[in-house]
């Protein structure tokens, strides 16, 4: 629809690119639809990066190239980066400032409640490493 009305009036000029909206608008279509997206947070072959997002995550110094690569082809995690490249972009930076706070109390606060859940040898990596990267993203953002 972004497209459509873009082609059709010249004077429009776009905020944000295709290859970031995209993956903002699937993960509001996840989230509306009470998907699970620890289920699928593993690598895929698929999901490749916009160089705006990845250029936007390479910007922060505490995440590594191969962490960056690595988290960026996971969906669930790309969208999320997505959400918070276009967020940043796009809302004021007074109230930037509040919703970021508030994310990383979440980050911060229940997403580390139990992070002794995948901890340890008898737990998932996977989503102990996916919190630890969005933490990071999130705290860069502050």
């Amino acid at each position: 629809m972004y497209r459509f009305y873009a082609e059709r009036n010249p004077q429009f000029k776009p905020l944000m690119n295709q290859r970031v909206l995209n993956p903002v608008k699937s993960l509001r279509n996840a989230c509306a639809h009470n998907n699970c997206l620890l289920n699928v947070l593993s690598r895929t072959s698929t999901t490749k990066p916009s160089p705006e997002v990845s250029a936007f995550v390479a910007s922060f110094d505490n995440i590594s190239a191969g962490e960056r690569r690595s988290k960026l082809t996971s969906r669930p995690m790309f969208e999320i980066v997505c959400l918070l490249y276009a967020y940043t972009k796009i809302v004021s930076p007074s109230v930037k400032k509040r919703r970021m706070a508030q994310l990383s109390e979440l980050i911060h606060g229940r997403l580390q409640k139990h992070m002794d859940y995948f901890d340890g040898p008898t737990g998932n990596k996977l989503v102990a490493t996916s919190f630890d990267f969005l933490k990071k993203v999130v705290d860069n953002l502050i």
